[in-house]
């Protein structure tokens, strides 16, 4: 993590995870575990922007992420209209 505000905040969603994963509630571990990985790949992405061949990645494989992460919003998205919380 290049954000250092982020590193608690994820700690502790691990954490969270964990406990739910233990007491059985798998769903809300599974959601908080995608949850983390979320926030680190669009942290990595978000550091990395113009800079992507500092991080070792090509142009094109730049693109084909970002249009994934963008599909993938768009879902979210759609899925977050369909079912409110």
């Amino acid at each position: 993590m290049h954000n250092a505000e982020l590193r608690p905040v994820l700690e502790q969603a691990f954490a969270d995870s964990g406990r739910a994963l233990e007491d059985g509630d798998f769903q809300r571990a599974f959601m908080t575990s995608c949850g983390i990985l979320e926030a680190i790949i669009t942290e990595a992405l978000q550091h990395c922007g113009s800079r992507i061949a500092d991080c070792g990645f090509d142009r094109g494989f730049n693109r084909s992420i970002q249009s994934a992460v963008a599909d993938q919003s768009a879902v979210s998205d759609q899925s977050a209209i369909r079912n409110p919380q």
